[in-house]
C-alpha cells in the first residue's frame, strides 16, 4: 500500500534526482583557543556546497561583533584551505576556510558573536519557502569570562556528517557527535535556521509541522537536550529538510559559548529497507579499564554492502585514543571498538561514541540513496577509588592511611578528601556511584590534600565512625594555579568503620528534669567502660568517678567539681548518676564530664582518663503569625538521630501531646491561634552505635513557652502607574493633572488574612525622599488617583500593612514622567489690531520651566531675548526700544523641561525663522 501511494509523487519528489542549482546546504563555525594567557583564537568555517555551482567561493568573510552590536568589530577574510568530495551521489563537497593571518586576538573579556553570511541556499528545500533566494548564515557565540577564574574556551567539534538520508515512513535517528576538547557540559536544542545576521528564516517550518504529516502516522521530531540524539518518528513527506541545532557549552554552570549546525535531512522513497545496528547500552567504567564492544549491522536486502564507522570523543583524546576496526561486507557487518582508558581520560562529562552503518543501495539507473542507522553510546569514565584504607585508633584520635594512588600522576589530580559519618555504615554504593556522600549522611572533614595519611583528632570516645576517601580531579586554569574548573570526584573508597574505645565511663544522659530560674534540675547518668577495654589487672580497683559541670554547651577551662563516686570493685561499678539541682535551666544549657581514677600499688588514686563531655538540649522559640518556630541545640558525643516534639495541653498543666517526630532542628508548629500561649518540650533519641553502651538514649530539653504573634509582613504588592499625557497631547484641559495607581491585592495573591491598610508614598522627583500621601483601608481598593498636580512627574511606592502593624517592603519604585510640549509659531503681526500682536508659543504648552530664546536679524545682530516661556515679544528691538521693520528673523531657543529627574535641557535646541508682519495696523 505504501509503494502504491508514493508512485504518483516520484517524478516530482525523488530527491536524489533533483537539479540543485546553488549552493549552500549545511555547515558550522568552529573556534579554538590556542592556549596561554591571551584571548587568541583560530577559526574554521565549514560549509557543504554543490560541487559545480557557479557560486563556488574561494573565500568567505567572518564578522566579529560585540553581542548586541550591529556593527562589525572585525571582518576576517577566510581563505579556503581544503575541498573534500562528500560522496553520497549528490555532487557535494566539504569546504574548510581558515583565517588568512592565522590567529585572531579579542580585545578582552566580553561576549562576542561570530557570523558568516553567503548567498544562497540550494533550491527546493521543503521547509524553507523559496530557499534558493534565502541567504545561508551561521552564527556562534564566544563568551570570554575572567580568565583567571574560568580560563578560555574552545567550541565543541562536530564529528558526524551533516547531510543524511532518511527513508519515508521509517524511524530516523541522528547525532552530531559533538566532542568538547575542554571537557565542558553540552546541551542541545533545535532552532530556526538563519537568513542573515540575527535574522531567522521567515516562514520556516520544523519537520514535525502538520503540513508534513500523513495521519494516522505520527510525525514527531525531537532532540534529547543532554545527549543530542535526534529522533524523527516518522518522516511522512518526501523532500529536503534543513534543521538547525544550537549547542550550548557550559563550564561550572556558566555558559561559555554556543555554536549552530545547519544540516539537511533528505527524505527519500522507501525503495529498500534501511540497515540496522545492534543495541548498545550506556556504560560506566573505571579509568584504567580496557573497554571492548562489538557492534553488528544487518540489512534484510540481499546484495547490499554495509559499511560501519564510529566517531566521538574517545577517538580524539590526546593519550591512548580509541580504535574501531571494521571491514565493509554483506550483511552482517561487524566492528570492534577498543579503548584502553587511563587516568588522563577522567572527566565530569560523559563521552559519546556514535556508531553508524550505511548501505550502498543502487536503483536500476545506477543511482542511489544510501540509508543508514545511527546509535549513540554514552560512556561514563570515573576515577578509581583508593585502596586499602586502614585506621589506627588512639586514645583520643584516629589515624587513617591508604595505598599510593594509581591516578595521582594525572595532571588533573587535585588530591584526596576525607569523609566521615557517625555510626558504622557498610552500604555498598555500587560500581559507578556519582551521587553525593553528603546525601548519605557523610561530612567532609579534610582536603583536598595529597598526603596518604590523615589524623582525625575531633573524635569522641566510644563513638563508631565510618570513613571514606574520595579522589578529586579538575582542570587547572593556565597561569592561575589556584583556580580550577570542570571538577569531578572519583569513586569513594570502601567504608571503614572505627571506634576509639573508651577505658573511662560513657555519659549516657544529660536530661532536664525541672525547668526553673533557681531550682532547675538536670539528671546526669553514665555507664562503666567495657571490661574488654578496661584491663582490671592493670587498672585496679577501687575506682573513683568525679563529676564536673560547666555552664553552656562546651566544657569550660575551669569546670566546677560536683561530687565523687566510689566503687570498691569493677563489679560494683554499675550504671550510676546524679540529679544536679539548684540550676537556672531557663537561661541556658549545662555541660558535664567525668574523670575516672584507679588505684596504684601504694593504694593511691591516679587519673585514668576523662570521658567526652555532653550538654543538655536547649530549646528556643521564635514567633510568627499563627506559628511558633522551635530550634534546639546540644553538644553530645552520641548521635541524636530523632527528636520528639511535645506540646502541653491547653488548660492541663503537665499533660503533653506528641505533635511530631523529626530528624533535626528547626521545627515550625503552625495553625496556632495568635495571642494564646503554647508550651513545649523536646527530647532527643540517640545512640553511640557501640555495643558497650545502651541504645536509645533519651534526653529532654527544658520546658519553654511562647505566644504566636504575627511578625511577618504582608507580601509586596505589584504597582503600575499611568498618567494623563495622552489626554494632554490631545489638547484637553490641563488644569486637573492626575496620576493613576493600581496594584495587586496581597490578600488574594498571597493569602494574607490580617489586612489593615495600604500606604501610598510619593516623591516629586527621582531620588527625593518619599512622603506618605494616602492610606486606604479596604483591601479591594487597589487603586489611587493622585490629582491636583502641577506636574505629572513623580515616583510612587505602595506598601501593605497587616493588623499587627507589620508593613510590607515597598513595591518597586515606579516613576512616571511629564510629556513636555513646547512649539513656536513662524509668524506674528504686532500692528495693534488686537490679533496676533505678540509672539507667544502655541498654547497650551506643558511642563516647561524656562527657556533661553534669542532672536537675530539678517545681519546676525541680537534683537530680542527672554527666559519666560510665554515670550510675549511685541516686535520691538531690545537695543533701541523701537518697532522692528517687517522682515524675517532667525531664532534659537533652549528649552528647559520639568522631568522626573529634575529640570533637564532639551537635547536639541529649537531653531527656525519668524516672519514679522506689520500690515495696516502699523
Amino acid at each position: 500500500m505504501r509503494i502504491r501511494q508514493i508512485l504518483p509523487f516520484l517524478l516530482v519528489l525523488f530527491v536524489a534526482q533533483v537539479a540543485w542549482a546553488t549552493h549552500n546546504r549545511a555547515g558550522e563555525i568552529i573556534y579554538a583557543h590556542l592556549g596561554g594567557s591571551a584571548p587568541t583564537y583560530n577559526f574554521s568555517i565549514i560549509t557543504y556546497t554543490q560541487t559545480n555551482s557557479p557560486a563556488d567561493r574561494d573565500s568567505l568573510i567572518l564578522e566579529v561583533r560585540f553581542a548586541g552590536s550591529t556593527v562589525a568589530l572585525s571582518e576576517l577574510k577566510m581563505d579556503r584551505a581544503s575541498i573534500i568530495p562528500y560522496g553520497l551521489n549528490l555532487g557535494v563537497q566539504q569546504n574548510v576556510y581558515k583565517y588568512r593571518f592565522g590567529t585572531y586576538t579579542f580585545p578582552g573579556p566580553g561576549t562576542y558573536i561570530l557570523s558568516m553570511t553567503d548567498p544562497n541556499r540550494i533550491d527546493g528545500i521543503t521547509n524553507i519557502p523559496a530557499s534558493v533566494n534565502i541567504q545561508f548564515t551561521l552564527e556562534d557565540t564566544i563568551i570570554i569570562r575572567d580568565p583567571q577564574f574560568f580560563g578560555y574556551n574552545s567550541s565543541p567539534v562536530l564529528l558526524e556528517n551533516p547531510i543524511v538520508f532518511a527513508p519515508l515512513y521509517e524511524p530516523f535517528t541522528y547525532n552530531p557527535a559533538a566532542y568538547d576538547p575542554d571537557g565542558d557540559s553540552l546541551s542541545y536544542e533545535l532552532t530556526v535556521p538563519l537568513a542573515g545576521f540575527g535574522t531567522q528564516i521567515g516562514g520556516y517550518r520544523f519537520p514535525n509541522d502538520p503540513n508534513y504529516a500523513a495521519p494516522p502516522l505520527p510525525n514527531n521530531f525531537t532532540i534529547n537536550t543532554v545527549t543530542g540524539d535526534i529522533l524523527w518518528n516518522v518522516p511522512s513527506s518526501l523532500g529536503i529538510f534543513n534543521v538547525a541545532i544550537i549547542i550550548r557549552d557550559y563550564r561550572e554552570g556558566r555558559l561559555m559559548g554556543t555554536i549552530i549546525r545547519d544540516m539537511q535531512i533528505i527524505v527519500v522513497p522507501p525503495n529498500q529497507s534501511p540497515p540496522k545496528l545492534s543495541n548498545v547500552f550506556d556504560t560506566c567504567v573505571e579509568a584504567g579499564t580496557q573497554l571492548l564492544w562489538t557492534m553488528v549491522g544487518t540489512d534484510p536486502d540481499v546484495g547490499q554492502t554495509l559499511t560501519m564507522s564510529a566517531t566521538g570523543g574517545p577517538f580524539y583524546v590526546d593519550d591512548s585514543p580509541a580504535t574501531f576496526t571494521t571491514t565493509p561486507s554483506f550483511s552482517p557487518v561487524t566492528g570492534q571498538f577498543r579503548w584502553n582508558t587511563n587516568c588522563s581520560h577522567i572527566s565530569p562529562v560523559t563521552y559519546t561514541v556514535v556508531f553508524k552503518v550505511a548501505d550502498d543501495y543502487k536503483n536500476p539507473n545506477n543511482q542511489g540513496n544510501p540509508y543508514s542507522d545511527i546509535k549513540s553510546w554514552r560512556i561514563r569514565l570515573v576515577a578509581p577509588p583508593v585502596q586499602n584504607l586502614q585506621a589506627v585508633a588512639g586514645t583520643s584520635d584516629i589515624t587513617l592511611t591508604w595505598d599510593n594512588y594509581v591516578c595521582a600522576v594525572a595532571d588533573t589530580f587535585m588530591g584526596f578528601t576525607v569523609w566521615r559519618k557517625r555510626g558504622c555504615d557498610t552500604t555498598n554504593l555500587g560500581p559507578c556511584f556519582t551521587g553525593s556522600l553528603a546525601a548519605q549522611g557523610y561530612q567532609r572533614i579534610a582536603g583536598p590534600m595529597k598526603d596518604y595519611t590523615y589524623v582525625d583528632n575531633d573524635v569522641s570516645k566510644g563513638v563508631f565512625y565510618t570513613y571514606r576517601i574520595v579522589t578529586n580531579f579538575a582542570k587547572k586554569v593556565p597561569g592561575s594555579p589556584n583556580f580550577v574548573y570542570n571538577q569531578v570526584a572519583g569513586l569513594p573508597s570502601d567504608p571503614l568503620c572505627v571506634v576509639v574505645n573508651s577505658d573511662v565511663p560513657f555519659i549516657t544522659k544529660v536530661s532536664v528534669e525541672a525547668t526553673d530560674a533557681v531550682n532547675g534540675q538536670i539528671r546526669v547518668e553514665w555507664v562503666p567502660p567495657s571490661p574488654l577495654v578496661l584491663d582490671t589487672l592493670l587498672t585496679r580497683a577501687p575506682y573513683r568517678v568525679d563529676l564536673y559541670r560547666s555552664t553552656g554547651f562546651t566544657q569550660a577551662p575551669s569546670p566546677l567539681f560536683l561530687q565523687s563516686f566510689n566503687y570498691a570493685s569493677y563489679s560494683a561499678f554499675t550504671p550510676d548518676g546524679l540529679t544536679d539541682i539548684g540550676l537556672n535551666t531557663v537561661a541556658g544549657p549545662f555541660n558535664y564530664f567525668i574523670r575516672l581514677y584507679a588505684t596504684d600499688g601504694a593504694n593511691q588514686f591516679y587519673e585514668v582518663g576523662s570521658s567526652s563531655d555532653a550538654s543538655s538540649i536547649f530549646l528556643t522559640t521564635a514567633t510568627g503569625g499563627n506559628q511558633i518556630e522551635l530550634s534546639w541545640e546540644e553538644d553530645v558525643p552520641w548521635l541524636n538521630y530523632a527528636y520528639t516534639i511535645l506540646r502541653e495541653q491547653a488548660g492541663s498543666p503537665g499533660q503533653f501531646d506528641t505533635i511530631d517526630r523529626v530528624e533535626s532542628s528547626p521545627y515550625i508548629d503552625s495553625g496556632l491561634i495568635n495571642g494564646l500561649e503554647y508550651c513545649y518540650v523536646v527530647y532527643g533519641t540517640g545512640s553511640y552505635f557501640n555495643p558497650a553502651t545502651p541504645d536509645s538514649l533519651i534526653n529532654f530539653s527544658q520546658y519553654t513557652c511562647d505566644i504566636p504573634m504575627d511578625t511577618i509582613p504582608p507580601c509586596v504588592p505589584q504597582l503600575t502607574v499611568t498618567n494623563d499625557c495622552d489626554i494632554l497631547l490631545a489638547g484637553s484641559d490641563p488644569n486637573d493633572l492626575r496620576n493613576r495607581l493600581r496594584w495587586t491585592n496581597p490578600v488574594t495573591n498571597c493569602g494574607e488574612n490580617a489586612f489593615d491598610r495600604y500606604r501610598v508614598y510619593y516623591a516629586p522627583v527621582a531620588g527625593a525622599p518619599l512622603e506618605l500621601i494616602a492610606e486606604i483601608y479596604n483591601d479591594r481598593d487597589t487603586f489611587y488617583t493622585h490629582s491636583g498636580l502641577a506636574s505629572l512627574a513623580g515616583c510612587y511606592v505602595v506598601t501593605a500593612v497587616d493588623s499587627f502593624g507589620n508593613e510590607s517592603k515597598p513595591t518597586n519604585r515606579v516613576c512616571v514622567d511629564n510629556c513636555p510640549v513646547y512649539r513656536l509659531p513662524n509668524a506674528f503681526s504686532p500692528n495693534g489690531d488686537g490679533q496676533n500682536d505678540r509672539y507667544t508659543p502655541f498654547l497650551p504648552f506643558y511642563f516647561v520651566d524656562r527657556i533661553d530664546l534669542k532672536v537675530f536679524n539678517r545681519w546676525g545682530n541680537l534683537v530680542f531675548e527672554t527666559t519666560d516661556p510665554m515670550i510675549n515679544w511685541d516686535g520691538t528691538d531690545l537695543n533701541t526700544g523701537r518697532p522692528l521693520a517687517e522682515a524675517v528673523y532667525f531664532y534659537t531657543c533652549e528649552v528647559y523641561e520639568i522631568r522626573v529627574e529634575g529640570i533637564n535641557r532639551l537635547s536639541e535646541p529649537l531653531s527656525g525663522y519668524i516672519h514679522l508682519f506689520r500690515g495696516q495696523g502699523q
